[in-house]
């Protein structure tokens, strides 16, 4: 699920702060991995779930003074744009 996808074919998900997304795997294929931003891939066992959730720690980022997260959210997902 990338945040900033560069292709129209990956599209994000923007939920709840406060949610947990489960993900369990019904048939499970061999060799199943998950990573993230691509560095270390941790193997999915038969049986496991995966957790994801935001973490108690938080990251300050910096910004240009004219910055606005939600403003490149917007561009980034085409909110407010006509389809055809």
């Amino acid at each position: 699920m990338p945040m900033f996808p560069h292709t129209l074919s990956a599209r994000p998900l923007v939920i709840n702060g406060d949610s947990t997304i489960r993900l369990r795997f019904s048939h499970r294929c061999s060799d199943l991995e998950i990573s993230c931003d691509s560095q270390i891939a941790l193997p999915i066992q038969d049986g496991e779930d995966v957790l994801i959730r935001r973490c108690d720690y938080h990251l300050n980022l910096i910004h240009p003074k004219d910055y606005s997260y939600f403003n490149t959210l917007s561009t980034k997902l085409g909110w407010s744009k006509k389809l055809f």
